[in-house]
């Protein structure tokens, strides 16, 4: 029983962090029965929207940040607020779309069977995640 906790702590925490690395991880990848190649493509794949995602979280850290200056004062011009807030959403857009094309083309990759119990394990990994940090 001990054993069986134990393993399942340990695979919590290594899933934690593998899903902090996306689909990216060739050792979680290979326990789901792809090909050296596929996971050479995932790879790739991955690395093809890396720096947009990166930039763009970059420029939404700009922006929060100015927000925040603007929030500071004591008059809050709510007109620039706006406008920062406008802003800030195109650099959301990008990120999301650069999310969901590297996603749509790694689905390409495998069959259904298998992107499903991926998909679920990542979702279970997320939900572990969300209730550890509840505590």
């Amino acid at each position: 029983m001990y054993r069986k906790i134990y393993c399942f702590f340990v695979l919590l925490l290594l899933v934690s962090s593998v899903y902090s690395q996306g689909f990216g991880n060739p050792e979680i990848l290979k326990k789901f029965g792809l090909s050296e190649d596929v996971i050479e493509q995932i790879a790739a794949i991955h690395m093809k929207y890396q720096q947009e995602i990166q930039e763009a979280e970059i420029e939404l850290k700009v922006y929060r940040a100015q927000l925040e200056k603007l929030l500071f004062k004591r008059d809050v011009d709510l007109i620039k607020v706006e406008k920062l807030l406008k802003e800030s959403m195109e650099w959301k857009l990008k990120v999301e779309m650069a999310r969901i094309k590297q996603r749509t083309e790694v689905r390409l990759l495998m069959d259904e069977e298998t992107w499903l119990r991926l998909i679920q394990f990542y979702k279970n990994v997320e939900n572990a995640n969300k209730r550890r940090n509840n505590k």
